[in-house]
């Protein structure tokens, strides 16, 4: 079983019920990065994935994760499609960071 860990900062955390991190668990020994925020987007439901993809940012354990997004997909679940996302793979112990927005004033 890995377990994975997420964390939300800001903004992010409207989405998870005020949720700072939560642990996702899964059966395999290793899991892409595609069905993390697959598993992310079931708990925390369409609008947390909506946002995730038009606004955030993607870290794995600190290192910032270019999400090659294809502009013509429609919605989340098929950006999740791409096959960067696949080849992506998070092991027991790793830390997933949603990254929102920054703005100033």
């Amino acid at each position: 079983m890995t377990k994975i860990t997420a964390l939300f900062f800001g903004p992010a955390k409207d989405f998870t019920q005020g949720e700072e991190e939560t642990t996702l668990e899964f059966q395999e020994t290793s899991v892409s990065l595609d069905n993390v925020l697959v598993a992310l987007s079931h708990k925390y439901g369409e609008k947390f994935a909506e946002y995730i993809y038009n606004s955030c940012g993607i870290a794995v354990n600190l290192e910032y994760v270019s999400l090659q997004i294809d502009q013509e997909k429609s919605t989340f679940l098929e950006i999740l499609q791409n096959e960067s996302l696949k080849q992506i793979t998070l092991v027991e112990g790793d830390e997933l960071t949603v990254i929102p927005p920054v703005s100033s004033g």
